[in-house]
Formats: structure tokens, C-alpha cells, sequence
């Protein structure tokens, strides 16, 4: 009996160093957690739920951040980049940008959240600025007959309303309102690029910019390929080779028939030319 338990003792003891060891060949170090950031920003909810999980998950060493955007809500940029900021700051998991195609107005907001931005040298960014579209379809109604009666607490109620056309005065309060959000986006750029708030405001004029040009402007780090970033983000994180945390993608059948892949750019691009709205998106 008594030799049987030391054969079963060591039997056990080896199969603990064989899974210790196995365990320190197989742990390949963490992975590199992949957000993607894909066309018009309207509803950011599922995109901040997915960084806040990478952001609080210890296997996640660094994020690599891929925007192909040109913008969109206000908001929606806005939460993005904030969850990002958390992720960085608070979680202390570095972050890193790639951008596509496009990665402007919108698009650059979020990635000024990052510690390094890599652009291809033909990506569309910059776009720095805020957009306001008001549809009037006051005339359409004159030319069927229509006319719509307006009650109101006071004059600047329907200060957006598509049924007419703004005021003078109207219209300057408008311009307040995005002269203060455009401030907004170069304080974002000035802390995040840090850069001098000169400098910034020399490019903030809405233009777009290739991504060399952006480079040589001080708003992206370099050029590169989406390689390239992940390389950077895999030295950042510290680890030694790349594998990437992917966000996991179900959508129904029915859905995937209707809108493809882009079934929130789609629904996104509607809402937005049919209501009033304030974008830092790329016209």
C-alpha cells in the first residue's frame, strides 16, 4: 500500500511540473484588443461596451483602435473618445489608431484619445470643424397646399423647425452653438496631439487632409500600414507577438439581407438627413 501511494505521489508531482511547464509554453503573454470603427457615428452604445470589457479584461495588454469613419453625431464621438480616455487613463492599456480610409472630422475626434495614431499616407482625415444641417421644406409645402400651425412657449421654440426658414437674429444663435462645440473639438485636438492651440486652429478650418499631410502637421504620429500599428501596439503593450481580442459579430439573417454589414450606418445616414442635428462629420 505504502508504495503505491509514493508511485501515485510521484506520478502527480510530474503531471504539476509537466502542467506548469506546459503552462508557460502555451501563455503566449495577452492580446491585443481590436476595435473597429466603422462608418457613420450615431449610436455608440455597443462600441463603448466593448472598450469599457477590453479595457477592464487583464489579458488585454494594449488596444489598436481601426477607424474607417467620416464622423457623424456629436454625441456619439464624443462617448467614444471618452471610453477610450478611461481605457488609457484609468485601466492604463495603452491605445493605438489605425485609420483606413477615412478616419475625418468625427473619425479624428476619437482618435486624439490615443497615445499613437498611424495613418496610411492616402487616408482621408482632418475635417476638424462642426456642421449643422436644418432641412427647410417650406416651399415643397407651398407647391401641394400644405401649411403647418405652430404653437409655442416662445420665439425661439422651433428655432430648427423644417417648416420654415430662420431668422437673422435665429441664425446667430445657431452659429453660437456651434462655434462652442467647434471650440470643444480643438480643446480635444490641442490636449490629446498636444499641440499649440495655433497650430490646431491653422488646419481646423474643415479641410481634409491626406494622411502625409496630417503627419507633417503634427496630427497623426507617422504613416504606416495596419501592420505597422500593430506592431506598435504590440511593443506598447509588451507583448511578444500579436493576437488580437476581437469583438464578436452575430447579426440576424434577416438584418444581414436588408443592410449587409452596415446596418448602423445605413439607419444612421437616414436619421441624420431627416432631422435637425449638429455633426463633426466630413460633407
Amino acid at each position: 500500500m505504502k508504495k503505491f501511494i509514493c508511485i501515485s505521489g510521484a506520478i502527480l508531482g510530474a503531471g504539476v511540473v509537466v502542467a506548469l511547464t506546459a503552462g508557460l509554453i502555451f501563455d503566449r503573454g495577452g492580446y491585443i484588443g481590436l476595435v473597429e470603427i466603422e462608418g457613420t457615428l450615431v449610436n455608440p452604445d455597443k462600441t463603448v461596451e466593448w472598450i469599457d470589457r477590453l479595457a477592464g479584461d487583464g489579458r488585454v495588454k494594449a488596444i489598436l483602435v481601426k477607424v474607417n469613419s467620416p464622423g457623424g453625431g456629436v454625441v456619439a464621438a464624443d462617448e467614444i473618445y471618452r471610453a477610450l480616455l478611461r481605457a488609457r487613463q484609468e485601466h492604463k492599456k495603452p491605445i493605438v489608431v489605425y485609420m483606413g480610409s477615412v478616419a475625418a472630422s468625427g473619425g479624428y475626434y476619437i482618435s486624439c484619445a490615443a497615445d499613437s495614431i498611424i495613418a496610411s499616407p492616402g487616408t482621408i482625415t482632418g475635417s476638424i470643424g462642426v456642421i449643422m444641417t436644418l432641412p427647410v421644406i417650406e416651399g415643397t409645402l407651398k407647391k401641394i397646399g400644405a401649411e403647418v400651425e405652430v404653437v409655442k412657449s416662445d420665439e425661439h421654440k422651433d428655432i430648427t423647425s423644417p417648416f420654415r426658414k430662420r431668422t437673422e437674429a435665429e441664425m446667430a444663435l445657431l452659429d453660437t452653438a456651434v462655434q462652442d462645440i467647434y471650440a470643444q473639438f480643438v480643446d480635444v485636438v490641442v490636449s490629446g496631439r498636444r499641440l499649440p492651440r495655433e497650430k490646431v486652429l491653422s488646419v481646423a478650418d474643415g479641410r481634409i487632409l491626406t494622411g502625409r499631410q496630417a503627419e507633417k502637421f503634427g496630427l497623426v504620429d507617422r504613416t504606416g500600414s495596419y501592420h505597422d500599428a500593430l506592431e506598435v501596439a504590440r511593443r506598447m503593450g509588451g507583448l511578444k507577438e500579436v493576437r488580437l481580442m476581437k469583438k464578436p459579430k452575430k447579426p440576424s439573417l434577416l438584418r444581414y439581407l436588408i443592410y449587409g454589414d452596415d446596418e448602423e450606418d445605413v439607419l444612421g445616414k437616414l436619421k441624420l438627413v431627416l432631422s435637425p442635428s449638429i455633426e463633426y462629420r466630413w460633407e
